[in-house]
């Protein structure tokens, strides 16, 4: 394999746990964006938001996602919310970008244990307030991650997910 596999989905899908295994499967390096950003600024993304607000980490997730993208061949999973910008998709367009699919009930079970640690949830009090609040940005984000080249539920083991992404992407 010689071209990035972009993997996509809205946090707490398993980006980045999925991510990790495939690239030890394919023997190449795993990029995390949202580590990558954190890695160069110095600062956690929720900071950034914080500090600089979101218009700034957009444009600084824009930027890191081309120098990426740039360099050798890997697994990148990209932020939550890193497809839903069409500047992004000049980047992401007819490459392996894969969305990683899950539940409603199990995005809020994840994210009800680390909620404090994503800016757009931090707020949340009640674990119905959350599941309401993934299931806006959900439906408001589904129809940029639909544009990935294939899509799989991530509801099974993960060895199983990347056994499937193995076989989706040969």
């Amino acid at each position: 394999m010689t071209e990035h596999i972009y993997l996509m989905g809205f946090m707490g899908s398993g980006k980045s746990v999925v991510g990790k295994q495939l690239a030890e499967r394919l023997n190449c390096p795993f990029i995390d964006l949202d580590e990558y950003i954190h890695s160069r600024e110095g600062e956690a993304i929720k900071e950034i938001f914080n500090n600089k607000g979101e218009s700034y980490f957009r444009n600084l997730e824009h930027q890191c996602l081309k120098k990426v993208s740039s360099g050798a061949y890997s697994v990148i999973a990209l932020g939550g919310g890193t497809p839903c910008y069409d500047r992004n998709w000049k980047v992401l367009n007819g490459k392996k970008s894969i969305y990683l699919k899950c539940s409603l009930i199990n995005l809020t079970n994840r994210l009800s244990l680390e909620k404090e640690e994503r800016p757009l949830l931090a707020s949340i009090k009640t674990k119905r307030d959350l599941y309401l609040l993934i299931r806006e940005l959900l439906n408001k984000r589904r129809r940029f991650y639909d544009k990935a080249a294939y899509n799989i539920w991530n509801n099974v083991k993960i060895p199983n997910v990347v056994e499937k992404i193995i076989k989706m992407i040969s």
